[in-house]
């Protein structure tokens, strides 16, 4: 679907939010997902760029000049934008995991269990608002206070995830659902979180993935494929989480190493295709898969939810285009077999090891892993395997320690448009106690040990969708990790 942000509305809107046009960044037509690029000035030592080249929107007035990428969502999310840097550091287990992931499914899932996606120009000015029920009692209601828009033709992937992501600009707000029906011109959920519209893309209150990696954030859009570009990182799952460790930008883990591997993978960890690989000179390779392992080249991906499947890759429901289809990726389970998964690579961070981790913002209401998780204990998941390659057992419910509960749940701000510059990366991360429940302004280290809290969804394909979820217990005055 479209990210049309018209240049009027965008100047209007940051007047309003008090931001004031910068002179060397014009207002110009957005189309989601890919970025729209305009020459703005760049200085040398800058965090993000290098002299004469800049990859985050706004810049400051100093000599030299730069192509600046202005990010249609998520602006504050360098995780999601920033290409991996030539110069990469890898994990000291890199080796390992990565053989890990090696073998086994490698899936896209674009039908039953993908993600319906309401970009901002998708929603009629006239669209009904109301709020959005959540049926489980996990914490505190992380979609209080909001009015979603619904639009009419909003059609739910009819896998039991039901995954919605609803991006309102109006509210300068996305709102990721979990077990999504409709509910009069409304929506009802079973869980779900509501993040900045401009903000990183992580999850605090709530959730609706595994990671805390929001929903809206790193899906394989059907018009991307059609583009045969893909700008910007993506999101699976994996049957070899490692337990109790997470690394930015997950705010939580779900990880329960199903499959017992040796050498499992933490959750936020950022994974790449060898880059040096030509994707073109594949034998075999079609369109959209060579469109994927580009984007795996270039921007890599992230270990986002325990699932059912070695790697599963979340991709848009899109029904009514043919985008997936003329590019080779047919099915509801799409078996991407000729990318190369043997040359794999972990990276030592988000970065890389070339910035430093940025802390957590202020207005999060909670720390990582504070009362927030999408549920499922077991049996579903929106990224599943075909039942010809279901994994006897994976779908077993992951029973976890109840969570310590936010202390309120966020209610987003009520401005339109993102700041065209983003905030300074702090210089260096605040190391958390492994027992404590996460301060919002603290940064998760990049290997601290982060207790598991609670029951989590399973959302990379345990099962085949016939079989019914596990539907986890209650936990009182907490809310499940996944």
């Amino acid at each position: 679907m479209g990210l049309t942000v018209l240049a009027a509305a965008t100047a209007a809107a940051l007047v309003t939010a008090g931001f004031a046009p910068a002179a060397t960044m014009p207002a110009v037509p957005v189309a989601c997902p890919t970025p729209t690029t305009v020459t703005a000035p760049a200085c040398a030592g800058d965090s993000s760029a290098g002299a004469g080249s800049a990859t985050v929107p706004g810049a400051v007035a100093c000599p030299g000049t730069a192509t600046v990428t202005k990010r249609p969502f998520f602006e504050k999310a360098d995780w999601l934008w920033n290409p991996i840097p030539e110069q990469a550091e890898l994990d000291p287990q890199s080796s390992s995991m990565a053989k890990e992931l090696s073998s086994g499914d490698h899936i896209l899932n674009t039908g039953d269990f993908g993600v319906a996606l309401v970009d901002p120009d998708d929603i009629p000015a006239d669209a009904p608002r109301s709020a959005v029920p959540v049926s489980e009692n996990w914490g505190p209601d992380p979609l209080a206070g909001l009015k979603v828009p619904v639009p009419s033709d909003l059609k739910i992937p009819p896998g039991s995830d039901g995954h919605v992501a609803i991006a309102d600009a109006t509210s300068n707000t996305v709102v990721n659902l979990w077990v999504t029906k409709k509910s009069g011109d409304g929506l009802r959920a079973n869980w779900g979180a509501a993040v900045p519209f401009d903000g990183d893309g992580r999850e605090y209150n709530g959730s609706s993935t595994g990671a805390g990696i929001a929903r809206y954030a790193s899906v394989v859009r059907a018009e991307e494929i059609a583009d045969g570009h893909i700008p910007h990182a993506l999101f699976f799952s994996t049957n070899v989480v490692k337990p109790k460790e997470v690394r930015y930008p997950a705010t939580k883990t779900d990880g329960s190493n199903m499959d017992g591997a040796g050498s499992p993978i933490p959750e936020g960890a950022r994974v790449q295709l060898d880059p040096s690989i030509d994707v073109e000179a594949i034998p075999g390779i079609s369109k959209g898969e060579a469109t994927i392992a580009k984007a795996l080249q270039e921007y890599g991906a992230y270990v986002g939810d325990n699932g059912g499947a070695r790697m599963a890759f979340i991709a848009e429901y899109a029904p009514d285009s043919d985008a997936y289809e003329k590019a080779g990726l047919s099915g509801d389970y799409v078996g991407l077999k000729s990318i190369p998964w043997d040359k794999l690579r972990v990276l030592s961070d988000w970065s890389g090891g070339t910035q430093p981790t940025p802390g957590d913002p202020s207005d999060s209401g909670a720390g990582p892993g504070s009362g927030s998780g999408s549920g499922d204990s077991g049996s579903g998941g929106a990224e599943q395997v075909p039942p010809a390659d279901c994994v006897p057992g994976s779908g077993a419910a992951v029973v976890q320690p109840a969570p310590v509960p936010p202390t309120a749940p966020v209610v987003p701000p009520t401005t339109v448009v993102p700041p065209t510059v983003p905030p300074a990366v702090p210089s260096a991360p605040a190391v958390v106690p492994q027992t404590a429940v996460v301060p919002q302004t603290a940064v998760v280290p990049q290997t601290a040990v982060v207790p598991q809290t609670a029951v989590v969804p399973q959302t990379a394909g345990a099962l085949p969708p016939t079989t019914a979820p596990v539907a986890p217990p209650p936990v009182p005055g907490g809310a499940p990790v996944g």
